[in-house]
This record gives C-alpha cells, sequence and structure tokens, in this order.
C-alpha cells in the first residue's frame, strides 16, 4: 500500500513572503533560493537543475541552487508554466491569456492555443496550468471559462502545434500526468484514470489516490504534483477553500465580518459606507448590507465582474460578456431595473477590469486587456459619447485605476519600471508620474481625505502620506501597517472605508494554516 508523510528527492514552493523555497522531502530543512523575491509558481526543468518561476510580470528561470536570474520573457500575470523535454516552456501569460510557448533560453512567446467557439473554448475566460507530457510535444490544460471553478471548466490534450485540442472532461482543476494515469482533483480527492499520453484517450473510471485535499476554487487550482518514481506531494485540506469578507483597523486587528464565507474576488464600499459589493468565483455580482444579507444583482444571463459604486451610490458598474462580447454595464443598486449597458469593447478585446468611477460621476476608468494580453489604462466620458480613449499605453501594462477623493489625480500600478509598482499621475491630463512605491507594489487605494495611499507590498500593507493640493505631489516614506491573509490577490481585494477601516478578502483562519503531505507509492492505493 502507498506510505504517506507529512513534508512541510526535493521539492519547491512559495511561501508566505512572495519567493521560492526548496526542500528535500528526506530533511525538514528548507531554503529560499537566492533571487526569487516576489516569486510564485515554480516549476522544474527536466533534468531538476533549474527552475521557472513568475515575478514582477516576468517569466522568470534560475538554477536550483540559486544562481543567477535570467528573464525568459514577459508575462503580466502569469497562470502556471511547464518545461518540456525538448528545451520548450509552456505557460499562460495572463488571467485571460491563451497557452504561450517559448524557448527556455529566452525568446517571443507564441500562442499555441486558441479561442475559437468551433474548438469549445471559451474566449471568456484563461487557458491556464498547462503541464507538458512526456514526448514533449503534447500538454494538458485548464480551460477556464469563468477564470475560476464554473461549470464550463474542462481539461484539455493539447499539442505544440495547434492541431489537437480537445476536451478531456469537465474539471475544476488542473491535471498531472504519472505513471500511466491522470491525476487531478474531483469532490476534495485526488483522483487518477487510465491515460494514453500520446493518443489523449482516457479509460476506465477514476478511483480515489487520497481524500482530503484542498482546492482554490478562485484559481481553478489544486496544489499538487506527481513524479514519475511514485511519490505524490500534495496540500491537505477539506475541499474548496472559500473567503470571507473581514473588517480591520490599520494595526491588523479584526473587527467584524460580513456576508458569508464564500469565493469573493473583487470588493467595493458604497459612498455612504452602509453597503458593499462583491464578484464570486462564479463571477456574479453580490450586494452586501451591514447585516451581512446577500443579494444578487447580476440577472442569470450576465457575466458580471468588477463591481464598482457610481459616485451618487446609485448604480453600480461591471463588466459583462455576452454574444462573444465584451461590455461595462449598469445596474440600479436597489435591483429595479434590468443591467444597462453602458460601454461596447467590440469583438476580439479579452476583457475590462479594475472598474473606477470618478468622483464626480462624469468619468469611468479601466483596464483593457488586448488580444496580446497586454494591459493598458482607458477611459470613457459617461456625460458624452461613452467611447473608450487610451490614457496609459500598454506598453506601461497599466492596471488597478483609483481616483483620488477630488477626481484630480489617477492613481494606477506598472511594470514600466521592470516590476510592478504604484504611481499617481493628474487626470484626465496625464504627464508627469509619481511613483509612491519603493520595492514593488499592487492596488493602490486612497484615503477619505485623500492625504494617505494605501498598496500591497507582498503580503504587507503599506501606507504613504502625500500632499496632492498643488499642482505637484509630495510623498512620504512607505511605511507598513500590516501583514494580511488575503484570499485572492488577483482583484480588487480590500476596499477602504471613510473611517479608515479596511475590508478584506480574507482566507478564512481554518485554512490559513496548510501543510504537505507526501503519499510514496501513490498506484497502490488505486490497487487497493
Amino acid at each position: 500500500m502507498g506510505c504517506r508523510s507529512e513534508a512541510a528527492s526535493r521539492s519547491i514552493a512559495g511561501n508566505r513572503d512572495c519567493s521560492i523555497w526548496l526542500q528535500s522531502l528526506h530533511s525538514k530543512e528548507a531554503r529560499e533560493i537566492a533571487g526569487t523575491s516576489s516569486g510564485y509558481g515554480p516549476f522544474w526543468s527536466p533534468d531538476g537543475k533549474n527552475i521557472g518561476f513568475f515575478a514582477d510580470g516576468k517569466l522568470k528561470r534560475t538554477t536550483a541552487e540559486g544562481g543567477p536570474v535570467q528573464i525568459v520573457c514577459a508575462a503580466e500575470d502569469g497562470r502556471g508554466g511547464s518545461w518540456g523535454s525538448k528545451g520548450t516552456i509552456i505557460f499562460a501569460a495572463t488571467r485571460g491569456s491563451p497557452i504561450y510557448r517559448v524557448a527556455a533560453e529566452g525568446g517571443t512567446p507564441v500562442a499555441i492555443t486558441s479561442s475559437k467557439p468551433a474548438l469549445n473554448l471559451s474566449d471568456l475566460g484563461s487557458h491556464r496550468w498547462p503541464n507538458f507530457l512526456p514526448d514533449g510535444e503534447h500538454f494538458l490544460y485548464v480551460n477556464a471559462p469563468a477564470g475560476a471553478c464554473s461549470e464550463g471548466d474542462e481539461i484539455h490534450f493539447a499539442s505544440l502545434d495547434n492541431k489537437q485540442d480537445v476536451a478531456l472532461m469537465q474539471a475544476c482543476t488542473n491535471g498531472v500526468f504519472a505513471d500511466d494515469h491522470l491525476i487531478y482533483w474531483r469532490d476534495g480527492n485526488l483522483v487518477g484514470q487510465v491515460f494514453d499520453p500520446r493518443s489523449g484517450v482516457l479509460t476506465g473510471a477514476p478511483a480515489a489516490i487520497v481524500e482530503h485535499a484542498a482546492l482554490d476554487s478562485s484559481f481553478a487550482f489544486s496544489a499538487f504534483s506527481a513524479s514519475q518514481d511514485g511519490k505524490l506531494l500534495y496540500v491537505a485540506g477539506q475541499g474548496p477553500v472559500g473567503a470571507q469578507l473581514v473588517w480591520y483597523d490599520r494595526t491588523g486587528k479584526t473587527l467584524g465580518t460580513l456576508g458569508d464565507a464564500t469565493a469573493y474576488s473583487s470588493i467595493a464600499i458604497s459612498p455612504d459606507g452602509s453597503r458593499a459589493v462583491a464578484d464570486t468565483q462564479q463571477r456574479r455580482v453580490l450586494l452586501l448590507d451591514s447585516r451581512g444579507t446577500r443579494t444578487l444583482v447580476t440577472s442569470a444571463g450576465h457575466f458580471g465582474t468588477y463591481p464598482v459604486w457610481s459616485s451618487d451610490g446609485r448604480f453600480v458598474y461591471f463588466t459583462s460578456y455576452e454574444n462573444a462580447e465584451y461590455s461595462i454595464s449598469a445596474i440600479a443598486a436597489d435591483g429595479a431595473a434590468s443591467p444597462e449597458k453602458l460601454v461596447s469593447l467590440g469583438k476580439g478585446q479579452l476583457g475590462a477590469a479594475f472598474l473606477a468611477a470618478s468622483p464626480d460621476g462624469k468619468y469611468l476608468a479601466f483596464e483593457r486587456l488586448d488580444q496580446a494580453g497586454k494591459m493598458g489604462l482607458n477611459f470613457v466620458d459617461l456625460r458624452s459619447d461613452r467611447t473608450p480613449r487610451p490614457f496609459i499605453p500598454s506598453t506601461a501594462n497599466g492596471s488597478a485605476p483609483a481616483f483620488s477623493p477630488d477626481g484630480r489625480w489617477l492613481a494606477f500600478e506598472s511594470t514600466q519600471s521592470g516590476r510592478n509598482e504604484v504611481y499617481i499621475t493628474p487626470f484626465p491630463e496625464g504627464g508627469a508620474q509619481y511613483q509612491v512605491s519603493t520595492n514593488g507594489g499592487e492596488r493602490p487605494a486612497w484615503s477619505h481625505t485623500g492625504k494617505e495611499m494605501f498598496y500591497r507590498e507582498n503580503l504587507r500593507l503599506m501606507s504613504v502620506h502625500l500632499n496632492t493640493a498643488g499642482s505637484k505631489v509630495e510623498l512620504g516614506t512607505p511605511v507598513p501597517l500590516f501583514e494580511v491573509a488575503a484570499r485572492n490577490l488577483s482583484g480588487r481585494w480590500y476596499a477602504v472605508s471613510a473611517d479608515g477601516r479596511f475590508l478584506m478578502n480574507t482566507t478564512p483562519a481554518s485554512a490559513q494554516t496548510q501543510r504537505f503531505e507526501l503519499l510514496v507509492n501513490w498506484s497502490a492505493e488505486l490497487k487497493n
């Protein structure tokens, strides 16, 4: 039978400080790999001497011993990578991208999956979590139409030449091949099913290998890895990990919760502070009041995400998707009317995200993702023709806009310096850019007075005092407030109230401490 033990041959993993660590499976000692600060999503080279990972908007590689770090190519918001036997890396560059291939030595990425409806793929969501098969020509990946667990998620079998791409099954999980089996997560268990990696054919019924395996439903990902010598390493848990909206003060003290525990992504507090909106892993927009009750404010026919309040609190803006086209819509906060389409982005665009409404109600700023997976900031004049206009070009990978309380300034994040940093620029004229963060930064948010800005640096919430009263921005020194247990860092995962409290999308306390478990000779479990 299989032999099971706890583990915090070798394994690699990202830790809470967002770097890559290496641990022998025969020891409890682990060490940080030099040069991997802000790194996540590690994967091995076939010979086990090198490691690929994502950091600072790039796909990078280094040696397992921590040698020089090499940039392979751009990858703004990576969703998994795999290193093949023929010197090719495949990866997902963003939350809405296809799978790309690139030479492991570096080069220009080439898309190898498409979003053609004829292939039963969705151009709405994301292709992610690729895993090479032994021949180095075929691979597995997840097609996640909603970018998270949903009924349409599938594991696909595809080829580098883009001539093969078929759905193997509906499953909200990544797939890994080992010992003639496809391993994947289902109903809280890791299961195995006989699989031919050359033809892409599954046979027989799936059989449970281990129970109580964790699943990150916000990303359609289960953290496990299988070697060819019979070892299976996985994160133990009680199935899908949800989230809880939690109130904190500026010291990190918990003040209370809002709503039920579920897989939230982005959140926003109403102008009067009495309500909040949040989107879920099913990309529905929910309204939460001070009693914690929830009301669905998008109809079943809409795909809603990145909700934000209008300046007067009467409407909620959100991105939607219908008839193969992204748009920005509005719905009355009281649910009295159907959603109204405000802005059409046109076919071929990969979507809009991180909506921000100006305090005077005139402008709506947002991140726009083009077909190349590049992020740029656009804005529309809601009182005019509502035509999207570029503000921060896609070459800067601008994201997460946030208006100052007086509407004169726009904060945003960008990788233009080589890593993600937070900037402030005048709005709507643009021009000078003032860098707020000094050691990486994401998700800027203003205080109610406009005299303080918050952002995330690794897993710390940072604060910067500033003066924007004149024609220039005067910036103080960033200081950490507290470490956060954020559930999903890809959305607008926190909001600041007028009285200085923080509402955060937080991992439940029961799931904040997770453990790896190692199963040796796992295939024996299938024979019992």
